[in-house]
């Protein structure tokens, strides 16, 4: 058996994708999962966000295999990666993995790695590695990896079953050791990530995860999780499961572990508002264990559109979960969905929620039909944008036609995220767990970052192509004669 050399790469964030790069990098937890499946082997990570020279790490570890992997908009830069490894590392064999790969493999046809691995991919990749390690070329008949030629064919079988996550190693977060304190996430900082599930019970329409396990929820126990926390470096863990604050039993057993071992790390997550609001003493608890923060998946505040998204929660109950989240003095990150059906008035009837209930972190994501969704085979006949326009597939771009100008709906976009971050005489009144004090050198720099952010909010309209701008202007007229009822605000 020979030792591999193996490069794995995180590609660079596309740069009309907008927001990411500004306000977080976290470090590449997928391809920490591989570098740990793969023991014997001399493995390197190469993070594309926060180094620049890809050509010169290929020549110089001259790998015998290269990993990547990317989401929907990054799909050009993981065929950049590929074609930098044909051309720096000629005899390496290049596999492209991840939720992406998974859900549309496609999609990578035109990028023409060797293998596109589907699924959680470790056993794949694994196979990959020892088939090479022997000196055997033929990569055929691996479950889950589909060759270029089957790719560029159409022929991608199935996905194979989820890898139950307690027989998944702990993610190698010692390859990235040398980027430890340059991974946050805004006032989170260090960071790395934890994963504690896979899948979702719950079927969004806006959602692909719960499709990517074929509609399975795995879970880790909890003193796999008690165990891999006692390992983190980071004294900040975002915990990156699609919905956390599920189970009140399983989150009871957390808690548990994180007090008998003695774990003290400031803890953010996903939950779910109709899960927080009943479940008080759960959250109260957590946060005395370390939680320090929620990004709750509010999408709306009108029942109407949260019944359209499968969402399966009322709209009071949001209210609600942000007390309950403010006695326990955890922050909120409320995350909404912009109607393209909205007009000013329901923009401003946005803004006043989130002033009326105290929200100074806000996420805001024009709707956006993904491929592989329930909400793209609603809205895909109405979409503007190019498939092959890679980087406004971000969740930040607007991708079907709006009531207002692009202009109007990313002007407000900005205003709202102005009257939200930027009003810093609120911060005083909300006692934030997460947010330092003024003069601490981390406030202007997420404030700058933020900047960054409004900037690109207000050049978005110059990233669609000319074609796409004549798209939406011929939705939009479509949309404005026969206009479809906001909802009431």
């Amino acid at each position: 058996m020979r030792r591999l050399r193996i490069l794995l790469v995180r590609p660079p964030q596309p740069h009309q994708s907008i927001g990411l790069r500004h306000l977080m990098i976290c470090d590449p937890i997928e391809l920490e999962y591989v570098g740990a499946a793969c023991p014997g082997h001399e493995v390197r990570i190469f993070d594309g966000i926060l180094e620049r020279d890809l050509p010169g790490a290929l020549r110089r570890f001259a790998p015998d295999l290269v990993g990547t992997s990317g989401y929907i908009n990054a799909v050009n830069e993981v065929a950049a990666v590929v074609a930098a490894a044909r051309a720096h590392a000629p005899g390496a064999v290049v596999v492209v993995g991840g939720v992406h790969a998974t859900g549309l493999p496609e999609d990578f046809s035109a990028a023409a790695p060797d293998l596109v691995v589907r699924g959680d991919g470790l056993a794949a990749f694994r196979e990959v590695v020892d088939r090479l390690a022997r000196g055997e070329r033929d990569l055929s008949g691996i479950p889950g990896a589909v060759r270029g030629d089957d790719l560029a064919a159409g022929r991608c079988g199935e996905v194979p079953p989820f890898t139950h996550p307690d027989a998944l190693p702990f993610p190698a977060r010692e390859l990235t050791r040398h980027h430890w304190e340059r991974y946050y996430y805004v006032y989170h900082r260090p960071v790395t990530m934890l994963k504690t599930s896979f899948g979702c019970p719950y079927r969004c329409s806006f959602c692909y995860c719960w499709r990517i396990t074929g509609g399975a929820h795995l879970v880790r126990s909890p003193e796999s999780i008690g165990e891999e926390l006692e390992r983190i470096w980071a004294p900040e863990v975002y915990v990156v499961d699609d919905d956390f604050l599920l189970s009140e039993p399983r989150l009871w057993a957390i808690h548990d572990q994180l007090r008998r071992r003695g774990i003290r790390k400031g803890l953010f997550c996903y939950g779910r508002s109709d899960f927080i609001a009943s479940h008080p003493e759960v959250i109260r608890a957590l946060s005395r264990a370390g939680l320090k923060a929620v990004v709750v998946g509010v999408e709306s505040f009108h029942q109407d559109e949260l019944d359209g998204y499968g969402k399966r929660t009322e709209s009071a109950v949001h209210a609600q979960a942000f007390a309950v989240l403010r006695e326990a003095r955890v922050d909120v990150y409320a995350s909404f969905i912009l109607n393209p059906r909205w007009g000013d008035r329901e923009f401003r009837a946005l803004e006043r929620y989130i002033l009326r209930n105290r929200l100074y972190y806000v996420i805001l994501q024009p709707l956006m039909p993904l491929p592989g969704t329930a909400l793209w085979e609603e809205w895909r006949e109405r979409v503007f944008i190019d498939r092959d326009h890679h980087e406004v597939w971000d969740i930040s771009h607007l991708a079907v036609p709006s009531r207002l100008s692009m202009g109007r709906f990313y002007g407000w976009m900005l205003r709202l995220y102005l009257r939200s971050y930027f009003s810093l005489w609120r911060l005083p009144g909300l006692g934030l767990r997460t947010v330092p004090p003024l003069w601490s050198p981390r406030v202007p720099a997420v404030l700058w970052g933020g900047l960054k952010v409004g900037a690109q909010l207000l050049e978005a309209p110059l990233h669609y192509r000319p074609g796409e701008r004549a798209a939406y202007r011929r939705g939009r007229a479509a949309l404005l004669a026969a206009p479809v009822p906001g909802p009431s605000t």
